[in-house]
């Protein structure tokens, strides 16, 4: 049998969007309907904001007769280092049919060629992807710590365990104020945390898109001074904790030198939580890789978690420092 591999470029055309969709519809894995998948690429492909960022969109094997029989999205991206943005790229929904697996090692081949220029990030692979992903090099965070937050009525009785009337969160300052949604924001402080490691170069076109990602529609809570100028956020994603309804926070950033004001924010919506007009009674947020930046946050609990993000850094980064978060790669896109 004969088979082909195509690579995808730039504006990959509608009447091929439908025949992956219909092949993805179908695909095991995480099955969704082909316009779902559909609106995904219009978000990867389309609205992206980081197109420019590198030119290719992904791979699609066929048979010999020209039927689709696997496929691996590459979403562009923008990272952060030394202040400057760097293109990267974010595999996602690799699928190839049950009787073709053998074949997959093409892309997994395409894969360890790419990462020799450009940097990688895959949050979502699977259990089968991810031994190979560590085959071609990439780089894994085995686990995070989850900090789980109480909110509401639940608060109120341990706030004075968890360190007086205001449960250990700081105040928001004056001049600031909490939006929650991005089109309150008028201009971002600076577009990275810290510019000595390799983290996610965020914009506003970053946070709109990101914002109206298909699966993950977030909740963004902002920190913003008198002229709508961000200086910290939090994402937050519906989630549930032990069969309690929840938020998990998906990302996070401040450009402050501390968490306080990230915790000020926190502290806001675990008071008030009817500010999301859905109520829920816990908060989430994972730390991942080596940080401490949230353990002397006022948890209730602190749980350890499996993680699944595979990373990937060019030969010229490959002892920089890189932050993670949850919203990496491909989650939630």
């Amino acid at each position: 049998m004969s088979l082909t591999l195509d690579t995808l470029h730039d504006d990959v055309p509608d009447p091929l969007r439908h025949e992956i969709a219909a092949f993805l519809e179908t695909a095991e894995g995480n099955p969704c309907p082909a316009e779902s998948w559909l609106r995904r690429m219009q978000h990867w492909w389309t609205t992206n904001p980081a197109l420019d960022a590198h030119p290719l969109r992904g791979w699609l094997q066929r048979d010999d007769h020209q039927r689709v029989i696997g496929f691996m999205a590459a979403i562009p991206s923008w990272s952060s280092w030394q202040g400057r943005r760097i293109p990267m790229i974010c595999p996602a929904s690799w699928r190839v049919a049950q009787e073709h697996r053998g074949t997959s090692v093409q892309m997994l081949l395409k894969l360890r060629e790419l990462k020799r220029t450009v940097g990688m990030v895959d949050s979502t692979p699977g259990p089968i992807v991810r031994p190979l992903l560590e085959k071609i090099g990439f780089s894994s965070l085995e686990a995070g710590i989850g900090h789980v937050f109480v909110t509401g009525r639940l608060l109120g009785p341990l706030a004075a365990m968890l360190g007086g009337i205001r449960g250990g969160y700081p105040p928001l300052q004056p001049q600031r104020r909490l939006v929650f949604d991005v089109a309150e924001v008028a201009a971002i402080e600076r577009p990275f945390m810290r510019s000595a490691r390799v983290e996610k170069w965020i914009d506003l076109d970053y946070l709109r898109w990101t914002q109206d990602a298909p699966c993950l529609r977030p909740r963004f809570i902002g920190v913003v001074d008198q002229q709508g100028t961000l200086s910290s956020y939090l994402m937050l994603q519906e989630h549930e904790l032990k069969g309690h309804p929840a938020w998990l926070a998906v990302d996070w950033f401040t450009t402050s030198e501390d968490m306080n004001e990230v915790l000020a924010a926190l502290g806001q919506i675990c008071f008030q939580p009817s500010l999301l007009t859905d109520e829920r009674r816990f908060i989430e947020i994972m730390a991942l890789g080596p940080t401490s930046a949230w353990h002397k946050a006022p948890a209730l609990v602190r749980v350890k978690r499996p993680s699944k993000l595979y990373f990937s850094l060019p030969p010229s980064l490959e002892n920089a420092e890189r932050r993670s978060v949850l919203l990496d790669g491909d989650y939630g896109m």
